[in-house]
This record gives structure tokens, C-alpha cells and sequence, in this order.
């Protein structure tokens, strides 16, 4: 072989090796990041750093993921706390990761899973696989093969040996001037309660009237970020609510007097419409959650109960994109993406 010949083969040879080296460099550093940043969703981390609430704030963000519910709450004292996941699609999950790590959220102290439906635990395994979580709180559902969905977030939660407490009547985290409190479901323990019902028949009604409903609270302002429930399921608690004199949590006299913003029920959907809820609580703002590709959400009576005392301070995320509240307590600002 002549010296030219050989002087190419080691060329190319030479070639070779700095080729499979630096696709084994790349393996090994995809592997390694993969450890720490999910590499599908590396894009998410291209991303402009949002403000954190100023001194005396609370934010709480309603995000566009869709068909789904997904609530994030940044407290005063930096905690944190996000309610559903969406379903869990990619373009959703790429979306959801996007904005916690724009708001450097690598830390979700606490997580709730409202119901067992995809729309709003489909994204949740993800969160439990990806961040870090404090506390769970999550149904008293004991079919845990219902969907694909809600089986991948048990199996996440089982293998974290995180803290899991239930979505129940009195439940809650209560902070010095700031709280969010379930009032409903019942007691899992209760008699003829939702979950009773949902684990001897897992039907849709009674799936959907296990669904959470949760009270926030910060100072004078309160938020109602209502689940899916049935009319009926509403119906019931406007009439415990009168009955009782208000809810009562941890020693607190839950008062809906304070609520000024209220989150439509399940996508604006008419079989979830309650009109009387609407004139117990008399929101001044109201936010729905609804994807722009289902033309029949909202019914019209579910925006004809939100605007009789709204106006025409409602916000769609189908619209408006993503939207921010921000509240001191007493007064409060909103944000539309779009």
C-alpha cells in the first residue's frame, strides 16, 4: 500500500473515532441530564424568568392547557401549589413545565389531584417524576385502573413516599393569613358520601361529583375553583352552606361572603350549571377554563350565571390564554396572556 493510500485510511480512520466519540459524549451527556432535566421537555427551559409576587402579594394563575384544569398559587410566604395537571398531552406538559420554570418553581409544596379524570391528573405523574413535591393531596379512589391517566399518577405517588392526605371535607393547609380548604367531597369515612359511591360504581356522575372543590383565601379575598360536579352536587352544597351558617375547617368559619372570584365548573359544561351558587357567592370575576375546539362548552347558562354578577369581568383561557391574579388581600389585578 503506498504511503498516500495509508496516510487516507488513517484520515478517515482518524474521522471514525472522533465521530463515535462525540456521539458517545452526547449519549452519555443526555443520559446525564436526562437525571436531572427531562430531555423531551428541554426546550421548556428556554424561557424568560418571570418577577416573583412582591412583598404582601399572592398570584394565582390559571393556565391554558386546553381541554383540562391547571391552577398554580404562589402564596406570600413563597410556597407554593398547584391544583390538576391537565390531561397530560405533550403540547400541555411542554406548556406546564414552560411556566414553572419561568416562575423558577422547581419546588411544589403542595400538589392536589382533584379528581380521577384525565383533564385534570393527566399530568401529574410527570410533576411527581420532575419536582420536587412537599404534601399530596389526592381522591379516596380506590379503583386506581379507571384510565391510563389516573392508574400513572397512583403509581408516581405510591413510589415517592410523599405525605398523601385526602381530598376531603375540612382538609386543607392553613398558613397565618392565608388558607385553601376542601368542601367537598365528604369525609371518605362518611356514610353514603361521594366516595362511598365512587368506589361500589365508579359511574361518570359519580365520578364527576367526587371531583374537589376547593376555598382559597388571603385576607379579604376569597377564590372558589369549583370541580366537576353535577347540578345536583352544588345544589347540595349551597344547602349544607345555609343550613350550617358556613363551612368549617380546622376551627375556621369558612364565610363565601369574601368570595370574590369563582372558577367555573367543568369547562363551563350544563350539566354542572347551579344558578342559586352563583347568588349565595356573587362573585365580581369569573374564570373558565374551556378549549377552544370544543364548540359545545360553554353552555350558555353557565355564562349567563358568571356574567349576572360579573359583567363582563369573565375570563376564558380559550380567549385570554393563560390568566394571572394578583391580590394583596384586599384589591387584585388580572393578566391575560393574550
Amino acid at each position: 500500500m503506498s504511503a498516500k493510500n495509508k496516510k487516507k485510511l488513517n484520515k478517515s480512520m482518524l474521522i471514525a473515532v472522533i465521530m463515535s466519540a462525540v456521539a458517545g459524549l452526547t449519549a452519555l451527556s443526555l443520559i446525564i441530564t436526562n437525571l436531572f432535566i427531562p430531555v423531551k421537555y428541554l426546550f421548556s427551559y428556554i424561557v424568560i424568568k418571570q418577577d416573583v409576587p412582591a412583598d404582601g402579594e399572592m398570584r394565582v394563575t390559571f393556565l391554558d392547557v386546553g381541554y383540562g384544569d391547571c391552577t398554580f398559587v404562589e402564596f406570600p410566604d413563597g410556597k407554593t401549589l398547584l391544583i390538576d395537571g391537565g390531561d397530560g398531552s405533550y403540547p400541555n406538559m411542554l406548556e406546564l413545565f414552560r411556566f414553572l420554570n419561568g416562575r423558577a418553581t422547581d419546588k411544589i409544596d403542595y400538589l392536589v389531584c382533584t379528581s380521577v379524570t384525565k383533564e385534570r391528573c393527566g399530568g401529574l405523574a410527570e410533576i411527581l417524576d420532575y419536582r420536587q413535591v412537599g404534601e399530596v393531596f389526592s381522591p379516596y379512589c380506590l379503583a386506581t385502573n379507571l384510565n391510563s391517566s389516573y392508574r400513572e399518577f397512583s403509581r408516581a405517588l405510591k413510589g415517592s413516599g410523599l405525605k398523601n392526605s385526602i381530598c376531603e371535607y375540612g382538609a386543607g393547609v392553613f398558613g397565618e393569613d392565608y388558607f385553601f380548604c376542601f368542601l367537598s367531597p365528604s369525609p371518605h369515612t362518611a356514610a353514603g358520601g361521594e366516595y362511598e359511591l365512587i368506589n361500589a360504581a365508579p359511574t361518570t356522575e359519580n365520578i364527576m361529583n367526587a371531583t374537589a372543590n376547593i376555598y382559597l383565601e388571603y385576607k379579604n379575598n376569597g377564590f372558589l375553583i369549583l370541580g366537576d360536579g353535577t347540578s345536583g352536587s352544588f345544589l347540595k352544597l349551597v344547602d349544607q352552606y345555609r343550613n350550617l351558617g358556613g363551612f368549617e375547617a380546622n376551627g375556621k368559619i369558612v364565610k363565601l361572603d369574601n368570595c370574590k372570584i369563582v372558577k367555573i365548573a367543568n369547562h363551563g359544561a350544563e350539566k354542572s350549571v347551579c344558578s342559586p351558587l352563583y347568588d349565595l357567592i356573587k362573585p365580581q370575576t369569573a374564570i373558565l377554563s374551556v378549549s377552544s375546539d370544543n364548540a359545545s362548552l360553554p353552555c350558555l347558562q353557565a355564562i349567563a350565571d358568571a356574567q349576572r354578577y360579573c359583567s363582563d369581568n369573565l375570563y376564558r383561557t380559550d380567549r385570554d390564554g393563560t390568566v394571572t391574579v394578583t391580590t394583596d388581600g384586599f384589591d387584585y389585578v388580572f393578566h391575560k396572556e393574550k
